[in-house]
């Protein structure tokens, strides 16, 4: 399945669908992605 964004991997694809699902969770992670 594609998307607006790439995913390497689908242990990171499987995180960003939980990480959907809870906004703490999602900031948190899109700022540890963030240099």
């Amino acid at each position: 399945s594609s998307a607006s964004y790439r995913v390497p991997t689908d242990s990171l694809s499987a995180t960003l669908v939980w990480c959907c699902s809870d906004t703490d969770a999602c900031r948190s992670l899109a700022e540890a992605a963030a240099p």
